[in-house]
C-alpha cells in the first residue's frame, strides 16, 4: 500500500478503504456522507482517498455524491478531491455522476 500525503491545512482526509477494499453499501455511504459533511459545514475540503479500495459501489456513490448534492447543492463538489482511484473507482464515480446529472461539475483526481 502506498504512502499517502498528509492532507493540507484545512483539508479533511478520509479514507474510504477504513471501510474495506470492495465498498458497497448504503451503511458505509452513509458514515463517509456524515464525514464529510461535518467538514464542508466547517469550511473544510474534502480529500476522499481511495488508496487500497478495488471498487465502489452504486448505492455506496449514491448515498455520498446524491445526499451530498441534495443537501449542500452542486457546488459541494468543489470541496472534494478523489484521490488513489483504480480505474475502476474512477469510472464509478464518473457513472455515478452521470447518473445524478452532474457530468458537467468534473471531480478533481488527484
Amino acid at each position: 500500500m502506498e504512502e499517502t500525503a498528509a492532507p493540507e491545512f484545512g483539508m479533511e482526509l478520509i479514507r474510504v478503504s477504513d471501510h474495506g477494499r470492495r465498498v458497497r453499501g448504503g451503511t458505509a455511504g452513509h458514515k463517509v456522507h456524515e464525514q464529510i459533511d461535518r467538514a464542508v459545514r466547517d469550511g473544510k475540503e474534502v480529500r476522499l482517498d481511495f488508496d487500497g479500495v478495488d471498487s465502489v459501489g452504486a448505492t455506496f456513490l449514491d448515498e455520498v455524491l446524491g445526499t451530498l448534492v441534495a443537501r449542500h447543492d452542486r457546488i459541494v463538489l468543489r470541496s472534494l478531491v478523489f484521490a488513489s482511484c483504480n480505474t475502476s473507482v474512477r469510472a464509478s464515480i464518473m457513472s455515478a455522476l452521470k447518473s445524478l446529472r452532474l457530468v458537467n461539475d468534473l471531480p478533481r483526481f488527484a
